[in-house]
């Protein structure tokens, strides 16, 4: 109890939000443990823990995808713990960007909605949801928008739209993440 005051104290002093003992009770991951989790908007599924980074994990999925995912979504549920206070982020909550959506090598136009750290939380413009490392992200500019009318953009819009259908589209293969692995290479 004593050593949970003095974690919240010192929290507190760094302007960091106090952990709660349900924020401490999880499982402490390492590199190659085994979860099931959900990539954005998306179910739970199989994934392997790659990198844990105060109150989200990233996890390579079963179909692929590379992706980060809060750990109190993750099962087992994972103890939270806060990001190394050098880490910074020059993206800022309502900040216009392009960032990758998991394994996509196309950027998708997208707002921050959250600073997390290195971590920026994107809402992109096709509704889907996905943590960026800050220093991936590329500034908007006029051309970019989509009323700029800029082509690479509706291009890119296209290529992840069609990489993001792959998934229902597999359902039911016989190797649903070979199905997909090949519908997201035809996809580009």
């Amino acid at each position: 109890m004593v050593a949970l005051c003095l974690l919240s104290l010192l929290s507190c002093s760094k302007g960091q939000p106090e952990l709660t003992a349900e924020d401490l009770a999880g499982e402490k991951f390492s590199e190659g443990a085994k979860v099931k989790a959900p990539l954005g908007k998306r179910k739970k599924q199989k994934a392997t823990v790659l990198e844990v980074y105060g109150k989200l994990a990233k996890l390579r999925f079963a179909d692929t995808n590379i992706g980060w995912a809060l750990l109190k979504d993750v099962e087992p549920q994972g103890a939270v713990s806060h990001p190394p206070k050098d880490d910074t982020c020059s993206a800022a909550v309502g900040d216009r960007v392009q960032a990758r959506w998991s394994t996509a090598r196309t950027f998708t136009n997208g707002t921050v909605d959250e600073v997390y750290g290195k971590l920026a939380h994107i809402q992109f413009d096709d509704k889907d949801v996905d943590w960026a490392v800050c220093a991936d992200l590329k500034p908007m500019t006029e051309s970019d928008s989509d009323e700029g009318g800029g082509s690479e953009s509706g291009v890119s819009e296209a290529v992840t739209q069609c990489k993001r259908a792959c998934n229902s589209n597999c359902k039911g293969a016989k190797n649903k993440a070979k199905c997909v692995g090949e519908c997201r290479r035809a996809c580009d």
